[in-house]
């Protein structure tokens, strides 16, 4: 098994709940947490989501990315806030979305916080064979703002299939398995107000049937 599996869990689930999860079954370190702030970007017209991508920008890093799993595309570092695709550095990801989005401006539609924490399951020699990560989501004002959403995320080391067909099979008895970023994209840009695909170049208007021309 080497395809990342992702799970959502339920509201009720507590963070501490992982840890008894998994001890006693499994030995594992904890890694430090990890912040982030994500911006998720488009077209006023939606050309990337009616392509079924995502460009998220997190840290110094754009990353293009398939609604559905898989690897993120391209990826380009050191960029600050995106704009138009011609103001980026030559490479795979700038050809990509010239190609896609053209002269149109990119504009950011939702930023949520990430907090992502990474478990990396051991055998007895202490290798690493397995990672869980923990990912919570939130909006920018934590200070009122609930957590949206909480992810289980299976990251299989090659060689180990063993270990992460149990892990999958434990994780899956607490979370419902989903595409981990469609789902992110969809719950960010309702609290944000936005309607993905909601634009249209087509007027329209209601004609009555006796209205002057």
């Amino acid at each position: 098994m080497d395809t990342h599996l992702n799970f959502k869990l339920p509201d009720e689930y507590e963070p501490g709940q992982l840890d008894q999860l998994l001890a006693g079954r499994f030995t594992f370190m904890v890694e430090p947490p990890i912040a982030e702030k994500w911006t998720l970007y488009d077209t006023f017209d939606w050309r990337l989501f009616n392509r079924s991508l995502v460009l998220r920008h997190a840290g110094q890093k754009l990353y293009l990315e398939p609604f559905f799993g898989g690897e993120s595309l391209n990826v380009l570092t050191g960029i600050s806030s995106p704009e138009f695709a011609w103001d980026l550095a030559e490479s795979p990801l700038r050809d990509r979305l010239l190609s896609i989005i053209k002269m149109r401006v990119l504009l950011p539609l939702a930023e949520i916080q990430i907090r992502s924490k990474i478990y990396r399951i051991l055998n007895r020699d202490e290798k690493t064979v397995a990672r869980v990560v923990t990912t919570e989501v939130r909006t920018l004002d934590e200070g009122s703002e609930p957590v949206l959403a909480t992810y289980l995320s299976l990251r299989p080391v090659r060689g180990y299939p063993k270990y992460s067909r149990k892990l999958a099979k434990r994780l899956g008895r607490v979370g419902t398995e989903t595409p981990m970023l469609e789902d992110l994209y969809f719950s960010a840009l309702e609290r944000a107000g936005q309607k993905p695909g909601s634009y249209s170049g087509k007027l329209n208007l209601q004609l009555k049937p006796k209205k002057r021309s």
